[in-house]
């Protein structure tokens, strides 16, 4: 490895990035549900839950791609970063593959699309700028990763505020006697 990346501070921040973005992909299950009243009045249509169900692997390989990138920094591993350059730029082809867009989730499905790219190519940058030991294109290359992660959060943000109503209660009151689990919902 080349004497830029061996640089604590050049490290400090590829490293610190990964983690901000990984951390920032894990609050998404975090987050506070919404009030039932303003679920009841939202119904999505069939075809926003299709889409939903078609892009729902591609997210969840972005995510297990953003790990990878952000062990491969950690060990160092040109071959690891590359890999996860074009894991990315794979991520991107399923995703403009995934046909009919409904138009209520467009704008989410550009910001995907952008993410995606944003994420493959300050990976590519990452790996020119190893492999030459550039200072610059590193920084670019962070940068650009960076804006990628926090575009493809948004986008996961956006596809959670249209989504349809809260998911059922996990807390069950504790005078509550047994009650079974609706597999449908709103079925008995």
């Amino acid at each position: 490895m080349g004497p830029i990346l061996r640089s604590s501070v050049t490290r400090c921040l590829l490293v610190a990035s990964v983690i901000g973005m990984t951390a920032g992909i894990s609050e998404v299950h975090a987050q506070v549900p919404r009030s039932q009243d303003a679920a009841a009045t939202h119904v999505q249509s069939a075809a926003v839950l299709i889409w939903q169900g078609r892009v729902l692997p591609i997210v969840t390989d972005t995510i297990a791609s953003i790990n990878e990138l952000g062990n491969a920094i950690q060990k160092d591993d040109v071959t690891g970063v590359s890999t996860a350059a074009n894991e990315f730029a794979g991520e991107l082809i399923r995703f403009r593959q995934v046909s009919p867009v409904p138009t209520g989730v467009r704008p989410a499905a550009q910001l995907f699309i952008k993410s995606l790219a944003d994420l493959s190519n300050g990976s590519n940058t990452l790996v020119e700028g190893l492999r030459a030991n550039s200072r610059t294109e590193l920084e670019h290359a962070s940068s650009q990763i960076d804006n990628g992660a926090s575009e493809f959060q948004n986008a996961i943000d956006q596809v959670r505020r249209n989504s349809g109503p809260a998911g059922e209660p996990t807390v069950v009151p504790h005078y509550a006697g047994p009650t079974p689990t609706p597999i449908v919902r709103g079925l008995p």
